[in-house]
């Protein structure tokens, strides 16, 4: 086992079945996936630690890991560093444009006020049932609906469920406060 390379990714193996088990980078020496410089000798190295890459059975885990770290040096995935930092870029770039032509729930606030009281109703269930321990799966199915959906809600960033979902909410506000 070559340490260079775990020492490289600043753990060792994660146990059976880790990724890095299967990197064909293992049997090579770190130093050769860090060049420094990006010209001469430098350039060579990475075409070559980028051809290892290429033959590995877990080049896209092994990007993953660096895109998610946010590891900066050396050739990771198939990719050197200027790479790895354009599509990061990007695929940041297009997360926000999407996330801003996503249209956005009007706030509890801007509803009417009996869709307003049977959202806050939908919401203290969640709360409530949350502190109990329930799972997300049990909640949604107590109250008619996704898992999904109850977090949504309980996060605040779905102000409205289908009536059905409203209405089981508010009969089990109603044997919450009682019960209370």
């Amino acid at each position: 086992m070559n340490s260079n390379i775990l020492a490289a990714w600043g753990t060792s193996s994660g146990g059976p079945g880790d990724w890095r088990d299967q990197s064909a980078c293992r049997a090579y020496d770190a130093e050769q996936f860090f060049p420094v410089g990006n010209s001469g000798s430098a350039a060579r190295q990475t075409e070559q630690a980028i051809a290892v890459c290429l033959s590995c059975p877990v080049r896209v885990q092994c990007l993953k890991y660096a895109l998610d770290n946010r590891i900066v040096d050396g050739v990771w995935g198939g990719m050197a560093e200027g790479e790895r930092l354009s599509l990061k870029r990007r695929t940041d770039r297009i997360r926000r444009d999407a996330e801003r032509a996503a249209p956005k729930p009007p706030p509890v606030e801007a509803l009417p006020a009996t869709a307003r009281v049977l959202a806050e109703d939908t919401r203290y269930v969640i709360g409530v049932l949350r502190d109990a321990g329930k799972s997300w799966r049990e909640i949604g199915h107590r109250l008619n609906t996704s898992d999904s959906t109850c977090r949504e809600v309980h996060a605040g960033t779905r102000p409205t469920v289908a009536r059905a979902t409203e209405e089981t909410a508010r009969k089990l506000s109603q044997s919450l406060v009682n019960a209370e």
